[in-house]
């Protein structure tokens, strides 16, 4: 088991508030972007979908 699925799930407004903290005060959208992915990786990690995750994670992203 993951250390994600051993955590207790983020609630709504956690996530938006970490989300939040993410975006204030960013102006490199690249790397903003990147720490978004990471916490959306881990909610869904921690509600079960570490599969499909593994798989995004696998994949080539590009943002610019």
């Amino acid at each position: 088991m993951s250390e994600a699925a051993k955590t207790p799930v983020m609630t709504p407004e956690e996530f938006a508030a970490k989300m939040r903290k993410i975006y204030e005060g960013r102006y490199d959208l690249e790397r903003y972007h990147g720490d978004a992915d990471d916490l959306m990786v881990l909610l869904l990690r921690q509600l079960g979908y570490g599969e499909g995750v593994d798989l995004f994670e696998g994949s080539e992203r590009w943002y610019s």
